[in-house]
């Protein structure tokens, strides 16, 4: 059951936390650990990232540092943007989550 890596099409999707249906899309300690997924990881950043989009590793990590030194003031912006007019969902576990997650990134600054 050989997989194909050689889409007639590709689409690259970026997520941040503050992102509808981010349940489950950080991987877990022991998923992260184990050599399955590190496996897969390096065959999809070698086979499809890079070939398919020209993005290296080490310009996604200059990305994430971004994100990551500025997810205080993205957590408040989300904040601020949830249950308005222009979003379709309004949920309080969203809302619960978004203030934990601030509460934490503060708390670590």
């Amino acid at each position: 059951d050989a997989q194909v890596y050689d889409p007639p099409f590709a689409m690259l999707r970026s997520r941040t936390p503050t992102s509808a249906g981010m349940q489950g899309v950080i991987p877990t300690h022991a998923v992260r650990n184990s050599m399955e997924w590190k496996a897969k990881q390096d065959q999809v950043w070698k086979s499809v990232i890079h070939q398919n989009f020209a993005i290296t590793s080490s310009s996604i990590w200059k990305v994430r540092a971004f994100l990551q030194s500025n997810m205080e003031d993205i957590l408040k912006d989300a904040l601020k943007g949830q249950c308005t007019k222009a979003e379709f969902t309004c949920k309080q576990s969203t809302k619960d989550s978004l203030q934990r997650l601030l509460a934490e990134v503060a708390a670590n600054s």
